[in-house]
């Protein structure tokens, strides 16, 4: 990192994300590419499903859940453009 007018900047793009990754306690995953999924932990027998799954399925997981769930999510409101 260095150091510009007393702030730490990330020297590369990925390691704030690495930071915040590492301190979710809960992960809400959507439908994404399989290399983003693999990134946020997903296991590579859910990656190929997600990444095909239909709008709104999202996968969780958690320290409070033994297994990640699956659940479907309604759009509380929508993109016109």
């Amino acid at each position: 990192m260095e150091s510009t007018r007393g702030f730490l900047t990330p020297v590369t793009r990925g390691m704030l994300n690495d930071v915040v990754l590492q301190l979710t306690n809960t992960k809400i995953i959507l439908r994404s590419e399989e290399k983003v999924l693999e990134r946020l932990g997903v296991p590579s027998t859910e990656r190929r499903f997600l990444a095909t799954a239909v709008a709104g399925l999202a996968h969780a997981s958690s320290f409070a859940y033994k297994y990640p769930i699956y659940a479907r999510i309604k759009p509380a409101a929508y993109h016109a453009g």
